[in-house]
Order: C-alpha cells, then sequence, then structure tokens
C-alpha cells in the first residue's frame, strides 16, 4: 500500500510537469496525450482477433466499455506504452441499469501467473462514472507494469452484471486480494454468478528495453522522476538503475 502512495504521488508529479516537452524526441519521459484512431472493428471481433475469446473469455462482450488512462484512452487493442498506465481515470458504461450491482475486473491475460488482477471492483452501482475507488474495491488497482523481456501482454477491461449484492468480505475474496490471480476466470465467473461480460474493452503494452542510451543530453529533475518511476515499476535489475534507463517510448 505504501509503495502504491509512493508511486501516485511520483506519478503526479512526473506527469505534470511541463518541463518533460524540452527534448525534441519524446525520450523515456511521457508528453502529451496519447492519440490513436478509432477502431473500427467490434469488440467481440477485438476479442477474438487478440485471442482473448474464447481462450478467457468464452463470450465475448458485445457492448464498449469506455476507460482512460491520464494520458491515454484505451481503444480495443491499442498499444499503450507503460509509463501511461499508472494512472487511471475512469470507466465508463451508458448502458447500465440504475438499480443494477456491477463488478469491474482489470486484468492481464499474460501475467507471470495465469490471469493477474490489475484490479477488482464489485458492488458498482453508478457505471456512468466508475472510478478506482468506486463500489467495494476487492484488489486494489496496481499499475500494470509488465517485466522487462515479458513480451507484449495483453490487458482487458470487463463489466459484468451482477444478480445482486456480493459480500465483499468472503473468504475467498479477501485471499484474492492478497494473491491477485485467477487461475480459471470461467470458474470466477460463475462462483459469483457474474455470467457474461456485458461491455469490454482491452489494449496491449510492453516494456522494451532497459537501454543505455541517453537521447535526453539535458535532463531536468522532471525526466530524472520518469526514468526513476519506471525503474522502480519494471523491477530492472538494481544492478542496471545507475547506468541503464527503461524504454517506454510510444510505438
Amino acid at each position: 500500500m505504501e509503495l502504491l502512495v509512493y508511486v501516485l504521488l511520483l506519478t503526479q508529479a512526473v506527469l505534470g510537469n511541463t518541463k518533460l516537452d524540452s527534448c525534441d524526441e519524446e525520450c523515456t519521459c511521457i508528453s502529451g496525450i496519447l492519440k490513436t484512431e478509432k477502431s473500427c472493428t467490434s469488440v467481440e471481433e477485438a476479442f477474438r482477433n487478440f485471442n482473448i475469446t474464447p481462450d478467457y473469455v468464452q463470450v465475448a462482450p458485445k457492448d464498449f466499455l469506455e476507460a482512460d488512462f491520464g494520458t491515454a484512452t484505451v481503444n480495443l487493442g491499442n498499444f499503450i506504452p507503460p509509463l501511461r498506465l499508472v494512472d487511471p481515470k475512469t470507466v465508463s458504461y451508458h448502458k447500465g441499469k440504475k438499480h443494477g450491482y456491477y463488478t469491474l475486473l482489470d486484468i492481464d491475460f499474460d501475467g507471470e501467473s495465469n490471469v493477474k488482477v490489475i484490479d477488482l471492483l464489485m458492488n458498482i452501482r453508478d457505471v456512468e462514472k466508475v472510478v478506482p475507488t468506486s463500489g467495494d474495491v476487492i484488489v486494489l488497482f496496481t499499475p500494470p507494469l509488465p517485466a522487462l523481456g515479458s513480451g507484449v501482454h495483453r490487458h482487458g477491461k470487463l463489466l459484468y452484471e451482477q444478480k445482486g449484492p456480493i459480500d465483499a468480505n468472503q473468504l475467498d475474496l479477501l485471499k484474492l486480494s492478497r494473491y491477485p490471480v485467477i487461475p480459471n476466470l470461467t470458474k470466477f465467473t460463475k462462483t459469483y454468478h457474474l455470467g457474461n461480460p456485458v461491455a469490454g474493452n482491452l489494449y496491449t503494452t510492453e516494456l522494451r528495453r532497459c537501454d543505455s542510451s541517453d537521447k535526453c543530453l539535458d535532463k531536468d529533475d522532471s525526466v530524472k522522476q520518469c526514468e526513476r518511476l519506471c525503474k522502480i515499476l519494471s523491477n530492472c535489475n538494481n544492478d542496471q538503475i545507475d547506468q541503464m534507463q527503461c524504454d517506454a517510448v510510444d510505438k
């Protein structure tokens, strides 16, 4: 928890600093908003194209789930550099039932241990604007930074309509908060009577390399903070920290 607070504070300092545009290239820092053209595929097609359906989610969601980070928008499989994923904003679904209960699941399908949960919220009432503390927080949001060299990771956001309120103090859910891994997503949804997801979205990310090249010759403190944040969240080898940078530039 202390690490998460530190990460969010450091992220706010980095994302909010106007000096990040001081280099001719984006370097290892975050600059501006990542713009992506709206996908022309349907949600169902996107989930099939990325082999999420039927490998993990037997029936793909039909509706589009709006999801935004501080400097990027999720758009059915678009690539988002790791450092743009540390500042979640809102998730929105405009077809939700006024008196309904919903579960929002954010998962890494390519995590080290089966399906890794990035965050899990249950008993959400207002799905017009879901924030990381909406409903009952089962798994607190953790920045979804992939391990260095682990390749491209597919991350999915799934919204389920509950049959009714779910007891968030169940032992299995308390265990999940400490070890956020779901070995079998289908079994999990059946256990809590969630059915098929009503809405969804997905994106990809990858930590490409720790690179000793120095693209910014005159680094100010904001750029150094950005590099430090990347190293912390991506678990770069401690022996590399003094000499190497984590590269998180946009494609």
